[in-house]
């Protein structure tokens, strides 16, 4: 407790922020927040049902004038939100000096939303310049924390690093040296170091920066540091000690009342934590004491909750009763969920008490209309009712969690919200998946993965691509009505629920055919959607079938197709991180067999730090040695078996799943036979995605026997890639030859704007130059023209018409994005969705040479008539025999789409 004085000051700062925020908020937003706080406060984390390794989770520390990009561009965490400190800038003059500083700075902050990171640091760098010859130390202090913020978003820690720690010597010795701009440098270095691996020297500096916080009584800051420094124990594995920082900071929130969420998240992160440790402590950990912990501290919660109801009511807007009941349902469900959460996999776990909760949180869920919640309990009972070796109950609580999401998914209007609502499918798809694979229900196994891929890809298509499609704008027009319908109906029947509306305040209460109105009413809206979502896949992406996005069977409809075809096998993977587990399914004409291996997500992150490492370094030798590993850890040795047997196999169709899509099948090999010589092998999304390419083609070719072949070429747009300009002359140059009508952009005429409108009718599609992959956004990445760049979102946007094939012959064309619920993002998918049906790109920056021969030997063998496929397995064999088989050279290249294509 701190001294009379302090705690009246804290008193009147509570009275004083109450006051402001009563008379800022009208009616309306008193009762969003009394209505909506419940379901927002449901963030309690998915169950762990094997062992999962959590990723590094940081908060941003970014100084107040760009509170803006802090909050957008702070690094994703789970359950926490950016918190930028105020303004601690004291008042000065605005010289001509920092008028230009303000300038320079505003255009980075610009730069920085675009997502134009290397840009925003020249804008950074020159104010750095330019305070740095003057006496403006807090300036020049603050344009350094920025720039480690933004390097730390690109990877650039070590950068980041150093930029930070001179920004902490400069305030030494000044009346900053112990302010929060210190502190929040601090903070960011922590993040730095925690990029790093230092994770100790992290925790220092989390240390630091939170005694500078809670000495200037920054509150908010001080628990957002401790967030930071309890996400590096996570890192280090130190489950304890994570435990008793999220203690603190519930202890810590428990000190004011306005602190109310963040002491519900530690107590949510506390009862996560005693899962995990419940399952690798082996009986070490004692949870008990913190479960006895976590009760106090809930009644401090629910004190916490009965001074928001005299907050609210203080106003007048609500009667106290009422403003009770509207909360009390949805937490009441949220501890009963937490606590079963907690019990199921605690070292003492209860599961037949845990169903007995979790059926009480159920019952609440649905007396309030929180699908999410709802569907969490469902998930979680599936989980124990698979314990207890009731599958089929299991299976049919899946099944019902995701229809539950999915419902959800469509009341959200913003394409980020349905993206974190598939984030969070994926994982339960998943687990149906697994189930039917143990009940030795194969095709409904496959069925239930490409399902997800599917609902994604409409999903995502309805909100990126589909402006290229006649009747897309009515479609959609028709759907945001239905949508703002339906919205407006949930709204109605959660405040009915609620018991809390405007009918009710006025004493006239909805009677239970108004509710059961609503519902059906609702139920048809679902109905209408689900049409409207067949009619845009039938008209724009997959014509001439309707392919209904929930629950069909796509296996038959990719074997339909693939009969059409000889000699291929199809690789699917499906990844399990948290039963640390991969099944392939094995695919042929003759059947379908299911393989299994392990696999960690820890085995496989370093798999990937390896491989990549080798890329950076381009050590051969450890290359090989990566593509050993992965031989044997990712491919069962029963695949190779299978594969070996069978001597037909020409075309290998693989569909990698989740972190699996950033392994270079190419380089797998067996008895010193690479995949990628062995076979003409191609990745792609899904195995629908596969099917809807091949389909394309077969009824594109129907419709035109006859076509002229023209191409569209670009060669060293910007004019440091001497073996690209060549390369594309040869390309132009063969092309022609074979009485192609070929145009070519070099140098400074690969202007973006002519190539965009070039492209419609085009049969081939050629860019050598940079590509330039946007790890946080993979959506920007772009193809970098004379004075422009075009982004993957602007490359969907285009009207391919001819299904062209697509050459990128860029560095890192093919590097898969993973974006929330976005499985595979970038320049790959971009092209398919706008028409093309093959695709050839890069794993990774190419030798200009080598990169050059093998596309000239691609050309030759399309040209004599070979498929793509074809073409460019024998284009890697021939350099791989040029270059003594060094997989730096004859790897690089991949192919994605269709693989039996061939020019006409």
């Amino acid at each position: 407790m701190g001294s009379p004085d302090e705690e009246k000051e804290e008193k009147k700062e509570d009275e004083e922020e109450e006051e402001v925020e009563l008379v800022a908020e009208g009616l309306d937003s008193i009762r969003q927040e009394v209505l909506s706080a419940p379901i927002e406060l449901n963030v309690a984390p998915p169950m762990d049902i094997g062992e999962k390794e959590y990723p590094q989770m940081v908060q941003s520390a970014v100084p107040s004038d760009l509170d803006d990009i802090a909050v957008q561009m702070a690094i994703p965490t789970e359950g926490m939100v950016a918190a930028p400190p105020p303004s601690e800038e004291p008042p000065k003059p605005r010289d001509k000096v920092l008028v230009k500083a303000d300038d320079l700075i505003a255009k980075a902050r610009q730069l920085t939303r675009e997502y134009k990171y290397e840009a925003a640091l020249q804008q950074i760098t020159k104010r750095i310049n330019l305070l740095k010859a003057k006496s403006y130390k807090y300036e020049y202090a603050q344009t350094l924390l920025f720039g480690g913020h933004v390097l730390n978003i690109i990877q650039k820690s070590d950068e980041a690093k150093a930029l930070l720690e001179d920004g902490i010597e400069v305030l030494k010795g000044t009346t900053h040296e112990d302010s929060n701009i210190t502190a929040n440098l601090k903070v960011e270095l922590g993040i730095a170091d925690q990029k790093l691996g230092d994770f100790e020297q992290a925790l220092e500096d989390f240390t630091q920066a939170g005694e500078i916080f809670k000495n200037n009584r920054a509150h908010s800051e001080y628990i957002r540091t401790l967030w930071n420094k309890g996400i590096t124990y996570y890192n280090l594995q130190d489950w304890k000690s994570a435990v008793e920082l999220y203690l603190e900071i519930a202890r810590e929130s428990a000190k004011r009342s306005t602190a109310m969420t963040s002491r519900l998240r530690s107590l949510q992160k506390i009862s996560e934590l005693i899962q995990m440790v419940g399952k690798r402590s082996e009986g070490k950990f004692d949870s008990k004491k913190y479960f006895e912990e976590m009760d106090k501290l809930k009644i401090d919660y629910e004190q916490a909750l009965a001074h928001e109801v005299r907050r609210i009511t203080k106003g007048g807007q609500l009667e106290h009763e009422q403003a009770e009941q509207a909360r009390d349902p949805a937490n009441l469900a949220l501890w009963n969920f937490n606590l079963a959460a907690a019990e199921v996999t605690a070292i003492s776990g209860d599961l037949n008490s845990a169903i007995n909760h979790y059926n009480k949180a159920i019952e609440l869920y649905k007396e309030i209309g929180d699908k999410l919640g709802l569907s969490r309990c469902y998930q979680h009972l599936a989980f124990i009712k698979e314990k207890q070796g009731q599958d089929e109950e299991a299976l049919s609580l899946l099944r019902q969690c995701i229809e539950l999401r999915e419902d959800l998914k469509e009341t959200l209007k913003t394409e980020e919200y349905r993206t974190a609502i598939q984030a969070e499918i994926i994982p339960i798809y998943d687990e149906l998946s697994y189930l039917e694979a143990k009940r030795k229900n194969y095709e409904a196994s496959l069925n239930a993965i490409e399902q997800s891929k599917s609902r994604e890809l409409i999903n995502y298509l309805a909100n990126e691509s589909l402006d290229a499609c006649p009747y897309v704008s009515d479609l959609l027009e028709e759907e945001e009505k239905a949508l703002g319908k339906l919205r407006d109906l949930e709204a109605d029947l959660f405040h009915f629920r609620m018991r809390y509306s405007q009918d009710v305040r006025r004493g006239n209460t909805p009677t239970v055919e108004d509710k059961e109105k609503l519902e059906q009413a609702i139920s048809e809206l679902h109905t209408e959607l689900q049409e409207y979502r067949r009619n845009i896949w039938m008209k724009c992406i997959d014509s001439g079938n309707t392919k209904p996005p929930i629950q069909y069977d796509i296996l038959s409809k990719v074997l339909e197709i693939f009969k059409q075809e000889k000699n291929w096998a199809i690789l699917e993977f499906i990844w399990n991180p948290n039963r640390a587990q991969v099944m392939v399914y094995l695919i042929s004409p003759s059947g379908m067999k299911l393989f299994q291996t392990k696999l960690t997500s820890k085995e496989l992150n370093s798999l990937l730090k390896r491989y990549k490492t080798a890329l950076i370094d381009q050590n051969e030798k450890e290359l090989r040695k990566s593509a050993q590993i992965f031989s044997e850890k990712i491919i069962p040795a029963e695949v190779h078996a299978e594969l070996e047997k069978a001597e037909k196999i020409q075309y290998l169709f693989v569909i990698p799943h989740k972190e699996l899509h950033s392994i270079p099948f190419e380089i797998i090999n067996h008895k010193n036979k690479f995949w990628g010589q062995k076979y003409a092998i191609v990745k792609n999304f899904s195995l629908d995605l596969s099917r809807i390419t091949l389909q394309k083609r077969l009824e594109f070719l129907k419709k035109n026997p006859k076509m002229k072949n023209t191409a569209i070429i670009v060669g060293n747009p910007t004019m440091d890639l001497i073996n690209a300009e060549v390369e594309a002359k040869e390309v132009e140059h063969m092309l022609t030859q074979k009485g192609f009508k070929a145009k070519l952009l070099l140098k400074k005429k690969s202007k973006e704007d002519v190539f965009v409108k070039s492209t419609n009718e085009q049969n081939i599609i050629h860019f050598a130059g940079h590509g330039v992959f946007i790890t946080p956004e993979p959506i920007l990445s772009h193809l970098q023209f004379a004075t422009s760049a075009l982004t993957a979102r602007e490359i969907t946007q285009l009207k391919l018409k001819n299904i062209p094939i697509v050459v990128l012959s860029a560095c890192e064309t093919a590097i898969p994005g993973f974006l929330g619920g976005n499985e595979l993002v970038g320049f790959v998918r971009s092209f398919i969705l706008a028409g093309s049906t093959t695709l050839v790109s890069t794993n990774w920056p190419v030798s200009d040479i080598s990169a050059r021969e093998l596309i000239e030997k691609f050309y030759e063998f399309l040209l004599m008539g070979a498929s793509v496929g074809i073409s460019l397995q024998k284009a890697r064999q021939f350099i791989a025999q040029k270059y003594k088989n060094k997989i730096i050279h004859w790897a690089a290249y991949t192919l994605f789409g269709d693989p039996f294509r061939k020019l006409l």
